[in-house]
């Protein structure tokens, strides 16, 4: 019966969904304050850019007037030196001063000397000029118009600065003027702009501010501000944020000719633009807009995330495998086709489960009650389950699950089934963790009780569905029985063969001499024949025992083997020639290279496989017909191929054709004779010379046999080995 249990509902609001709306939201929001504010900044630099370029414009305009008021100056003090007469008289000198001084009443004195530098003339006239004013002149003319930096003007200390302005050929005409005096090139440029200018000497010290004309002496000194730094090394300064007369200030900077520094600045707040006059409204913008969003947020969160977390819920109780139960949501939108989903995988998935629990007991039972053993391995070879059977067969419990190749190898006393040390590599499980299946490797165990058993090992590799290796699974059986039959059965032929032998020998020794008896005495047909056929059979015998003798020589390792340099083309002419008399319903064509074909082994087993091949291809074809031998050399390898057109192989035999007494389906009526041990022998005898036999036959149209074997000396490579 199906349960069908209603979850509770959760909580009304989800912080997860909620906060990701709200985070979106603010997102967009954020995102459209940014540009907003990008495009408030990019004006602000606009007008800041356009603030500094008028700051450097009203700069450049103030040097030119102090330069144009400079000019004045100098005119009239040129003009005043004239006057005086040449050589200047010192009387008309005096005079000519102090109507310069009286015209102009910012000059505070003024002085002539002469081409030598002493003082001709001065005014007032009771006060001297300052000696520092006279002695750079001392020496002779000015060359040009010098101006002084800041200096205290009589009569009482307040600030000036001093010209000398050559007017040969009287001499140099020394002026000291009121600083303020400047103030009336400065003042029309920065009426109703808001802005101020400035003029500083050749030590950072303000000689004229048109924002405080009466400046005091300790406030003068403004080397400090980097835009007057920059333009006293003959750049162009520009700073923003400095102290100013009425607040922080933006300012520019330019040096005259002469080393004083013209400065213009202008209030920040007049070149802030809607940077600051639009922030609050874009607080209050931004605020209203997260507000919505929030409210946005939460109405989208308990729209949402409610049935969310009713999904997510379902779906953690399937993973954690509660399958029967199911969701009861009803809504005609996308919650309701993803809850009519779940509901839908979650049977599918109980049905699974149910044929999974099915077969995984019916694969317990059959692992568990199997006869055979039954080993299961992880991705690195360890152990990871053994039967029943498989400890039975083994003899012993393994110490722990998880050993490795080499500590099953120690545990299970596992050898070669020759008794030779078996490494991990030489393991199944390691074969089949390389992707190879392994069937029936023979290996010798020992026991508990020491007792040594051989077992048949199948190994096969598990993948998954992207062909990758995730453990083996191993099949072995106790083959101890059939083991020590096949030893008995191997000895009784070799001892058979032996005790045969003997007799054999005689009887065809004495059939041989009977014969000759016979032709010699002239006996009839009759009795000849019957000689012929025993002689005949005697040799069948011969052959059967010699064959028996090669399987148990194979079997126990002493198949001796006399190599040595053998011409293959020789060799197979020989047997051509040999086996052509047995037989006048075949022909047996040799194809062969004009020179020889060299290789290293044994003539007489070499000519006993050719014989074996040649012998099958008459054999199987009862009607006679053409036996084709072919010889060639290809790659360093020396091939030879023995072809018929005879009944083939049928599909069924061919995967057991090299085994030693099969000798494959008989159909009725069939006549072919022998034991199956031919090309057994013949194989064996190949692959003892580094060599490999195959075949490729159809049923009804022949068989090919080809084996290879190593060239004793190699040969410039030719056309490769033919086949059917």
């Amino acid at each position: 019966m199906r349960l069908r249990v209603r979850l509770p509902n959760p909580p009304r609001v989800r912080p997860g969904v909620g906060a990701k709306l709200t985070f979106g939201f603010l997102a967009v929001i954020l995102v459209a304050f940014v540009l907003l504010a990008a495009n408030d900044w990019r004006q602000y630099r606009q007008q800041q850019e356009a603030a500094a370029a008028r700051r450097l414009a009203l700069a450049e305009a103030a040097r030119v007037a102090i330069e144009t008021a400079f000019g004045g100056i100098t005119e009239a003090a040129r003009l005043a030196a004239t006057i005086s007469g040449q050589p200047p008289d010192p009387a008309a000198a005096s005079r000519s001063l102090q109507a310069l001084l009286a015209a102009r009443p910012g000059y505070l004195d003024a002085f002539l000397l002469d081409g030598s530098g002493r003082l001709v003339a001065s005014a007032p006239p009771n006060r001297p000029p300052d000696p520092e004013a006279t002695g750079p002149m001392a020496t002779g003319f000015a060359s040009a118009v010098q101006v002084s930096d800041l200096v205290p003007g009589p009569p009482d200390g307040r600030p000036a600065f001093r010209i000398l302005i050559p007017v040969p050929p009287a001499g140099t005409l020394g002026l000291t003027v009121d600083a303020r005096a400047i103030g009336a090139a400065l003042d029309p440029l920065v009426e109703g702009n808001g802005c101020v200018l400035a003029v500083c000497d050749r030590a950072g010290r303000c000689i004229y501010c048109t924002a405080s004309p009466e400046l005091p002496w300790e406030e003068r000194n403004w080397e400090g501000y980097p835009h007057i730094r920059a333009a006293l090394a003959g750049g162009t300064g520009m700073a923003e944020g400095i102290p100013g007369p009425g607040g922080p200030c933006d300012a520019a900077a330019l040096p005259t000719d002469w080393g004083w520094v013209v400065a213009a600045q202008s209030p920040v707040q007049a070149s802030e633009g809607r940077l600051r006059s639009g922030a609050p409204g874009l607080i209050v913008l931004f605020l209203a807009l997260g507000t919505i969003a929030l409210l946005g947020a939460n109405a989208m969160g308990n729209r949402f995330a409610a049935p969310l977390a009713r999904l997510a819920d379902h779906a953690r109780a399937l993973g954690r495998g509660q399958l029967n139960e199911r969701l009861d949501i009803r809504r005609k939108d996308e919650f309701g086709d993803l809850a009519a989903a779940l509901n839908e995988m979650a049977a599918q998935m109980e049905e699974r489960d149910r044929r999974l629990r099915a077969r995984s007991a019916e694969l317990e039972a059959i692992i568990s009650q199997s006869a055979e053993g039954i080993a299961i391995y992880g991705a690195e070879g360890e152990l990871l389950r053994l039967n029943p059977a498989g400890v039975r067969i083994l003899g012993r419990s393994p110490e722990r699950l998880g050993l490795s190749p080499a500590e099953q190898i120690a545990c299970f006393r596992l050898r070669e089934a020759s008794g030779a040390p078996i490494g991990p590599e030489s393991l199944p499980v390691t074969a089949a963790l390389r992707g190879e299946t392994r069937l029936s490797q023979e290996l010798r165990v020992e026991t508990e009780l020491g007792e040594e058993r051989y077992i048949a090992w199948s190994a096969s590799p598990l993948t998954d569905i992207r062909g990758r290796i995730y453990g083996v699974v191993s099949v072995f059986r106790d083959v101890t029985a059939q083991h020590q039959a096949q030893q008995e059965r191997d000895d009784f032929i070799s001892l058979v063969s032996h005790e045969l032998k003997t007799p054999i020998t005689s009887i065809k020794g004495y059939a041989q001499m009977l014969l000759r008896r016979g032709e010699e005495a002239g006996a009839s047909e009759r009795d000849l024949k019957g000689l012929r056929i025993i002689n005949t059979e005697v040799d069948r015998m011969v052959d059967l025992v010699n064959q028996l003798l090669d399987v148990s020589r194979l079997e126990t390792q002493r198949l001796q083997l006399n190599l040595e340099t053998v011409d293959l083309v020789a060799l197979a002419q020989e047997a051509v020639e040999r086996l052509q008399t047995t037989t006048d319903r075949h022909t047996l064509r040799l194809r062969a290279p004009e020179g020889p074909l060299w290789v290293e082994g044994d003539a007489m087993r070499l000519a006993q496989v050719l014989g074996n091949l040649i012998t099958n291809a008459i054999k199987y074809s009862p009607n006679g017909g053409p036996v084709e031998i072919t010889l060639e050399s290809h790659e360093g390898r020396g091939w030879v191929s023995v072809r018929d057109w005879g009944v083939g192989i049928a599909p069924e035999d061919q995967a057991h054709l090299f085994r030693r007494f099969y000798r494959g389906s008989r159909r009725a009526g069939s006549t072919f004779g022998g034991m199956g041990l031919g090309l057994y022998v013949s194989r064996e005898i190949i692959q003892r010379h580094r060599g490999d036999i195959v075949f490729h036959s159809q049923l009804g149209q022949g068989t090919t046999f080809l084996f290879w074997l190593p060239l004793a000396r190699p040969e410039p490579a030719e056309s490769g080995p033919s086949g059917s």
